[in-house]
């Protein structure tokens, strides 16, 4: 039978999905733990865990090259134009008369433009992704990786809602709402979240936040939940299921229904009036091509103590009123309640939420990077053993409350079950505060040139920073100064051994004093680095002898090049900034035009606009100027562009990847 139906909503499964299960399901997938489908029984189905939180988020399973191989092995041969006999016509007649004619495009060829996208900091996801035109394996790997979900996890939902991982001639309506996401049963699909890499990372974005904020969903981990067994609420009924974990959590939200005895005991068909599919299907597609869905690795927590001395002996019930600079000594003790042994080279304590963040309480002088506190005590735990984890914790905070979230994990496999996570919460007082007032960077002593994103190897910076003294303390330039944080204390890339008091210590402050509401003034130079690359400062303000003013801290990143004529993708030119070639600069004004003069100080070329406020070279190869609402005011209309050069002889040019010119202003 051929009939192609495309799932809209949520809840609904389609026929087109069970088919394509039906074809692939004799299909044996060879990785680790595979087996095949003959061993699978609806009675294993557990409707409190579906699939354990270890191997939810375990976004180290598949690497990109892994993932493609699956697809091509699902689709060997893609029905591209249509060809095939369908309901006594071809797949392209019944396309075409449906509005989707071909080449039909599968999903192992699918590949889009993706925009670049950084989240360094949410509470969702965290990781970074590169923008330009990638394949639908790589998209599914980038968002993986960024948001910290099992890969194998979103290629099961792409197949689960719209069939697209088997399906050997899709339509765009199946990319267009991939996975489902923004799709609720009671309306049409939202067009916003319209889009092949916009559908699957909003929808690993939304079991982070599922994660994040457990208490503003109906399904919660550790507790009964009432879970119905179909949308016909009163008439089918449902019952109380207690949800084990996390990413069990995680399912029924997105798809708010359990399976019914009808639908489990036809696995791979269809059920009574009564049945809903969806959570049935991802249990089934998961273990049928990737594995059992049960935990691994997985910890419950015993206990968590904190003391004030490193032989923790002196215990304390909480972290409130404790100064800036004050050190702590945690100390966790969890079971091991996985079926894998835990070693101490690999499980360790990890920033969970937002995940794996540099965190609050940081002690660089232990800890094993900014987002690890510690590993395990213990060289290993055997199942149903104990282990301990020891680390401090550095409270280098302004005043207020901060909450940081902790989990095991076991680094290269899995992020260990729900019950392994802990919140530590500090209050904190300090009379050190500060506020930045202003930060600017020249070319000249003179401070009338300011710098652009990109800078000479070897050239001197001239720096002026001023911060309002927003504690309760006066500071003094005996001991105020700008200072290294990122590691604290650091040789900075920097350093002006002409000037600097020290590798980690640019400058004292300007006055010799500045009382509580007054500003203080840091001017300084630095030297770019001897050699290319981009270079990341990160400066604040400390008190030698007192404490770090945390609130005060900033970063910049400045490429060094030897070539200060150019953007390449997702480099950008801001107001007060240049390119500069043989005398010719084109200069970002304040007034938002950008301007090209020659030697002789004679406007060239400009762009004729008035308010824009970033002028950026796009992942796209495209140049847009963009104000102040983030509209686009101008653009080069270019596609595929690799550079934009000033060029020395007054023209700008943008190059794609081959060498050739694909845009000039016409200047010289």
């Amino acid at each position: 039978m051929n009939v192609k139906v495309f799932r809209a909503k949520s809840v609904k499964i389609t026929l087109a999905l069970l088919l394509s299960v039906l074809l692939c399901s004799t299909f044996l997938f060879q990785m680790i733990g595979g087996r095949s489908v003959s061993g699978l029984s609806g009675s294993d189905f557990d409707a409190g865990n579906i699939i354990s939180d270890s191997i939810f988020y375990n976004s180290s399973s598949m690497s990109t090259s892994q993932i493609q191989s699956f697809l091509d092995s699902k689709v060997p041969v893609c029905d591209t134009n249509g060809t095939q006999p369908y309901g006594g016509t071809t797949r392209a007649a019944y396309g075409a008369s449906r509005g989707y004619p071909a080449p039909y495009t599968c999903l192992k060829d699918y590949s889009q433009s993706v925009p670049s996208i950084t989240n360094s900091g949410s509470d969702l996801c965290g990781g970074s992704i590169s923008g330009g035109t990638k394949s639908a394996a790589q998209i599914i790997y980038d968002v993986s990786k960024a948001c910290g979900i099992n890969p194998q996890t979103l290629i099961v939902l792409l197949q689960k809602e719209q069939s697209l991982v088997t399906d050997d001639w899709p339509w765009s309506i199946q990319y267009r709402s991939a996975t489902g996401y923004g799709c609720p049963d009671t309306a049409p699909c939202d067009s916003e979240y319209y889009g092949f890499f916009n559908q699957v990372y909003q929808a690993a974005k939304a079991f982070r936040r599922y994660e994040a904020n457990p208490d503003s969903y109906n399904y919660k981990a550790d507790r009964n939940n009432y879970i119905y067994y179909h949308p016909s609420l009163a008439a089918c009924g449902g019952t109380n299921v207690f949800i084990d974990n996390q990413a069990t959590a995680n399912l029924y939200i997105y798809t708010p229904y359990q399976p019914n005895t009808a639908a489990l005991n036809n696995l791979y068909g269809t059920g009574d009036g009564c049945s809903a599919y969806g959570n049935r299907n991802f249990w089934r597609m998961f273990n049928d091509w990737f594995g059992s869905t049960q935990l691994n690795y997985a910890a419950e927590m015993i206990e968590s103590k904190l003391y004030t001395d490193p032989a923790r002996t002196n215990e304390t019930s909480g972290l409130t009123g404790y100064p800036a600079g004050t050190k702590l000594y945690a100390r966790i003790t969890a079971k091991n309640v996985g079926s894998r042994t835990w070693l101490k080279s690999t499980t360790r304590v990890g920033t969970r939420s937002p995940f794996n963040h540099a965190s609050r309480f940081y002690d660089p002088s232990t800890w094993l990077s900014a987002a690890r506190p510690a590993t395990m005590s213990e060289n290993s735990v055997q199942p149903g053993e104990e282990a301990t984890f020891d680390f401090t914790l550095l409270l280098d905070e302004d005043n207020g409350q901060y909450t940081d979230q902790f989990q095991l994990i076991v680094e290269g496999q899995a992020w260990m079950e729900y019950r392994s996570r802990f919140d530590i919460t500090a209050t904190l007082d300090t009379p050190y505060r500060a506020k930045l007032v202003s930060r600017r960077v020249y070319l000249d002593q003179a401070q009338t040139a300011k710098v652009g994103n990109t800078i000479r190897p070897g050239e001197k910076l001239y720096w002026e920073v001023k911060y309002k003294n927003t504690g309760s303390v006066t500071w003094t330039n005996v001991s105020t100064k700008i200072g290294t944080v990122d590691p604290l204390n650091r040789s900075s890339s920097f350093f002006d051994p002409a000037t600097w008091e020290s590798a980690s210590r640019p400058t004292l402050m300007e006055e010799s004093s500045v009382a509580t509401g007054q500003i203080g003034t840091f001017l300084y130079t630095s030297v770019s680095p001897g050699s290319d690359g981009f270079f990341t400062e990160s400066l604040g303000l400390v008190v030698e002898s007192m404490a770090w003013i945390s609130n005060s801290h900033f970063s910049d990143v400045i490429r060094s090049s030897s070539t200060i004529d150019r953007l390449f993708g997702g480099e950008r030119l801001l107001p007060g900034t240049e390119l500069r070639s043989s005398g010719h600069r084109l200069i970002m004004q304040g007034d938002g035009n950008l301007v090209v003069y020659n030697p002789e100080g004679q406007a060239t070329w400009n762009s004729g606009t008035s308010g824009g406020n970033r002028f950026i070279m796009q992942g796209d190869g495209n140049l847009v100027m963009y104000n102040s609402s983030n509209k686009a005011i101008w653009s080069s209309g270019t596609k595929g562009g690799n550079r934009f050069i000033m060029q020395g002889d007054g023209n700008l040019v943008m190059y794609n990847s081959s060498n050739k010119a694909i845009w000039s202003s016409g200047a010289n």
